[in-house]
């Protein structure tokens, strides 16, 4: 057998025996539905290749493409191994960072629990301080991690509450049939980009793109109400809000920031009672400002790209998953003097600090 795929495997081999070693360790949580379906996945590779390579090295020609699909294999296990070795990295950042962080985990976690009641979901989340936000797939419909901003500290936990509802929107979609398009949604897309000429597949691409991050703005906004445009328009930020897609596909775009605004604004006007609505104006107005000053930027096609049509299929889209409990959280928040349902406990008390209606 050449050297070097005899190196990688017995590299392979030493990683995998070190991540043993390492998972022994008391200081790092090991939980077994994390951590054993993987490593049982990558030992059964392992032997695999193995076994290939030892039949390989008995053979004397006609081994070319053997030999490819053992390289081919070994690739795709030091992929395996490199997911492992990234989510035991996560691990260990949370049980460092869990020890000065515990009560703005804690609050991750009834934010979550709070969410998975009118989503009927159920997982583990693994907060980790990180230089974004974002949602980390480590077992899908299982165990994820949230990615949380250094700076989200106690003091300005409520402030980014809200956006932990965006990121379990793309929980959501691992519970569903399938990540193709919904019909409704791809039709409108299909029926937008037909109308350019030399840029449809771009236009479609773009749209395909979009899809997720306006469904999880849906989720976001039917779960958190005002308190989610207001969260998110102090974290939108671009020289150009109304940036699209350059003509070379480039790997998932973002819908522009003004956009999303005005998707967040139309579902608060549609879902919401209208003194919600207003209150989410209210606290936007900076946001609008900012676009108004740059509007200029503002191309002519801007609002060819998209339209009302194709939004309300995400809407829609997002409601075949799931019943809204809006009814709930507008009634908690217009008359605080009732009893609120435990289920909407702290997103009220999140809307009430962020909209100064306590």
């Amino acid at each position: 057998m050449p050297n070097t795929v005899d190196q990688e495997f017995t590299d392979l081999e030493h990683r995998r025996d070190y991540i043993s070693t390492r998972l022994a360790d008391d200081g790092v949580p090991t939980p077994d539905n994390v951590f054993n379906p993987l490593l049982a996945d990558f030992d059964d590779l392992l032997d695999e290749i193995q076994y290939d390579i030892e039949t390989l090295s008995e053979l004397s020609d006609n081994t070319d493409d053997f030999y490819e699909e053992i390289c081919n294999d070994l690739w795709d296990a030091h992929s395996k191994l490199q997911k492992i070795e990234k989510i035991i990295s996560y691990y260990e950042l949370h049980t460092i960072q869990v020890t000065d962080s515990t009560a703005v985990f804690d609050n991750v976690r009834t934010v979550v629990d709070e969410l998975c009641h009118p989503l009927g979901i159920d997982f583990d989340i693994i907060p980790i301080h990180w230089n974004q936000t974002a949602l980390v797939r480590i077992v899908p419909t299982t165990v994820y991690g949230l990615w949380l901003p250094r700076n989200v500290s106690t003091a300005s936990f409520t402030e980014f509450a809200p956006l932990i509802g965006h990121e379990i929107g793309h929980v959501t979609m691992d519970y569903r049939d399938s990540y193709t398009l919904p019909d409704a949604v791809n039709q409108e897309r299909r029926r937008i980009a037909g109308e350019f000429d030399n840029r449809e597949q771009t236009v479609a691409d773009a749209l395909r793109d979009w899809y997720e991050e306006l469904y999880c703005d849906t989720v976001g906004t039917l779960m958190f109400g005002p308190a989610y445009a207001v969260s998110l328009t102090r974290r939108l930020f671009s020289d150009n809000p109304y940036k699209l897609t350059p003509s070379i596909h480039r790997e998932h775009q973002h819908p522009p920031d003004a956009l999303r605004y005005h998707h967040v604004m139309n579902i608060l006007a549609d879902d919401y009672p209208d003194e919600l609505h207003c209150l989410a104006h209210e606290h936007t107005a900076t946001f609008r400002d900012h676009l108004n000053k740059l509007s200029s930027k503002r191309t002519p096609t801007y609002t060819d790209w998209w339209n009302d049509q194709f939004l309300n299929a995400i809407i829609d889209d997002a409601k075949q998953f799931f019943t809204p409990d809006t009814e709930q959280l507008s009634t908690a928040l217009i008359h605080p003097e009732t009893d609120i349902s435990e289920t909407v406990t702290k997103r009220t008390r999140i809307n009430q600090d962020l909209l100064n209606t306590d």
